[in-house]
């Protein structure tokens, strides 16, 4: 039988938790700066939203949220860095779709699963295939028939060698019975700088990273179509590639965005992260600037975005296996 100090002390952690507060590590967290760590150069998509999370969450907790670009390796380099690092919420990851297909594609030191603890899923983009005015093209159809013309003539960019944008270029390629020479780079806004450049003559990128650079934005780049199911709010003018060449499945290499802790972490703390990001996602100041990016919010739980992870790792598998050597 519990003594009356035990069942008082029983009672008022039981109120706490009724009350909304978070119990032990999580009481005064965070009382010092946060790491966000992003796998790609400055200016891409994954960088762009991670700011804007990082501005929120800073206000929000009263202390700095840095940061940190640590591009290479297709995401894997940060990955592999929060997975080791003090599971203590210090050290967080910012990432995209790639977190699942780079562990399918090439050899990883963590476990993509077990080594991490997922915070939430915050949203998603379709991707645009744009190309360089110097092309001359200004839909898919006449872009198919200009490659059918000349093979290997012109190039391609993704933002890496084993991501979604990659994937989505040999996709393109095969569907279409087209060849180009694909190039990859360290990251969105590496790639697109060399297609506003004319360094490549094609490329997939994320609505969020190449908006900016579009023709409906007062860019260069012609939008040529958009991977997703149904046509982008924030393009809505441009067409799908399945409804203008009738490319099925495309939507699978739509971009994501998440946010990861190490494992360990106490589930406390992933609790408040989890609760700080979606109530952040849920006001209206990140909730508008993120729409006007193109971002559809999620905004899923810890357990939702652990078993999209799963899913997609299962699917990319199915999809990208039977091709590996």
């Amino acid at each position: 039988m519990l003594s009356r100090s035990k069942c008082l002390s029983l009672a008022v952690a039981v109120s706490a938790v009724v009350a909304g507060v978070l119990p032990g590590a999580a009481a005064d967290y965070p009382d010092r700066a946060v790491s966000l760590i992003v796998g790609v150069a400055p200016g891409g998509g994954s960088d762009t939203i991670a700011r804007r999370v990082a501005k929120v969450l800073q206000e929000k907790w009263g202390q700095p949220v840095v940061v940190e670009n640590r591009p290479g390796a297709d995401g894997t380099i940060a990955s592999a860095l929060v997975a080791d690092a003090k599971p203590d919420g210090y050290t967080l990851l910012f990432t995209n779709n790639g977190f699942s297909l780079s562990p399918i594609n090439m050899k990883v030191t963590y476990d993509p699963i077990g080594d991490f603890a997922p915070i939430s899923q915050i949203g998603q983009t379709p991707l645009v295939l744009a190309a360089n005015p110097s092309l001359g093209v200004s839909d898919a159809k006449s872009l198919v028939e200009l490659l059918k013309s000349k093979p290997d003539a012109y190039s391609a960019g993704a933002s890496g060698s084993a991501n979604s944008t990659w994937n989505a270029m040999q996709q393109f390629m095969k569907a279409t019975d087209t060849k180009l020479v694909a190039i990859p780079y360290k990251g969105a806004a590496a790639m697109v700088t060399a297609l506003v450049a004319g360094e490549v003559q094609l490329g997939f990128s994320n609505v969020v990273g190449i908006f900016p650079h579009l023709e409906a934005n007062g860019g260069s780049l012609k939008p040529i179509g958009v991977t997703s199911s149904a046509r982008s709010s924030k393009l809505p003018d441009v067409p799908t590639l399945k409804e203008t060449i009738g490319v099925e499945n495309f939507d699978i290499w739509n971009a994501w965005y998440g946010m990861l802790a190490p494992k360990g972490t106490p589930a406390e703390i992933v609790t408040k992260i989890h609760k700080d990001v979606t109530d952040a996602l849920n006001a209206d100041e990140l909730k508008q600037g993120l729409a006007a990016e193109g971002l559809d919010i999620i905004a899923s739980t810890p357990d939702q975005f652990k078993a999209t992870l799963e899913n997609h790792l299962k699917l990319y598998a199915e999809i990208l296996k039977p091709a590996a050597k």
